[in-house]
């Protein structure tokens, strides 16, 4: 079975999981034009759709200015997770800023974008990839409905941090 989801075409539904989808790889202007598939967890369709296309099109609307608002969040990231190294590694490079930060994190084609309800039975999108800081846990980045930045960090799979007001909890 397909349906059609505006901004990132056709989702193709797997053959053993009938609440997860999968589009094919989309251009995202906000991340710096690169490639993403959307991953669609426990989505039906018949009673999900509107939702889920209400966040798709929220996060397509970003602008790379706004998704670089997640900056200074991946920023402290990078910082909390430099001083726990001990010894500092010897290719271990300093970043002084949220924009020297943005080089170190790899959003090359392939990764994709998980859509999926919490406990509020709110949509979110997660996006994960790797980073060199952080080459274990990598970078998780999530927002809420599609457009409100609620979590930057390494990828634990969680929508949240466990307390929902801070972006950013190491």
């Amino acid at each position: 079975m397909k349906i059609e989801m505006n901004n990132i075409g056709e989702l193709f539904q797997s053959e053993d999981d009938k609440f997860y989808w999968e589009s094919c790889e989309v251009i995202i202007p906000a991340i710096f034009n690169t490639k993403w598939s959307f991953i669609f967890e426990d989505f039906d369709p018949s009673t999900q759709s509107e939702k889920y296309q209400d966040a798709i099109n929220n996060f397509m609307k970003m602008s790379n200015t706004d998704f670089k608002k997640a900056g200074p969040y991946l920023f402290q990231y990078y910082e909390d997770t430099i001083q726990k190294w001990n010894p500092k590694p010897k290719e271990y490079e300093k970043f002084y800023s949220a924009n020297d930060v943005w080089s170190h994190v790899d959003f090359s084609s392939g990764y994709y974008i998980t859509a999926s309800t919490d406990v509020d039975d709110e949509v979110y999108l997660s996006l994960s990839s790797n980073c060199d800081w952080n080459e274990e846990h990598g970078l998780q980045i999530v927002y809420y409905r599609g457009n409100e930045l609620v979590r930057v960090g390494s990828f634990t799979g969680h929508f949240r941090n466990p307390n929902k007001n801070l972006i950013f909890q190491y």
